[in-house]
């Protein structure tokens, strides 16, 4: 790597730790919607940085939650993750289903948050709708 991607490298890192531990974890995935990073040399890294990040917000998570003291932003920012798992990017899908798997499955009282549910209902619904459509709106040609 050059010094130039390595500069970015440690940039990106610091940026999104800080707006991790101010909750903001969701901004990350950002990163991933663009196709050229997606296939640059530079797509490892960027994976395991935000693995690295998506593990200090869960061991900042589990701080506050010891303390009854989670933020209300939390959920939001639950909620824009849920909704980054049906992008169109496969890599924006599959780094953000990683991350919600890991907070549903470490803080299971999201799912008691109302906004949480009604976005896992909204996503639910669009996808029902979705495989009823492809059906519905099927034209034929006759041959």
């Amino acid at each position: 790597m050059t010094t130039a991607q390595t500069t970015l490298l440690m940039a990106i890192y610091d940026l999104e730790e800080t707006r991790t531990l101010r909750y903001r974890p969701s901004v990350l995935l950002q990163y991933f919607c663009n196709e050229s990073i997606n296939s640059s040399t530079l797509i490892g890294c960027l994976d395991a940085i935000a693995h690295k990040i998506s593990a200090s917000f869960l061991k900042e998570l589990s701080m506050q939650v010891v303390t009854h003291s989670l933020p209300s932003g939390v959920a939001e920012e639950v909620c824009r993750i849920l909704i980054a798992c049906t992008h169109r990017y496969r890599k924006v899908r599959e780094i953000a289903m990683g991350y919600a798997r890991q907070i549903i499955e470490t803080f299971s009282a999201l799912m008691c948050d109302r906004h949480v549910v009604f976005t896992l209902l909204e996503i639910l619904t669009l996808m029902r709708r979705s495989c009823e459509l492809q059906y519905t709106d099927e034209v034929r040609f006759a041959r």
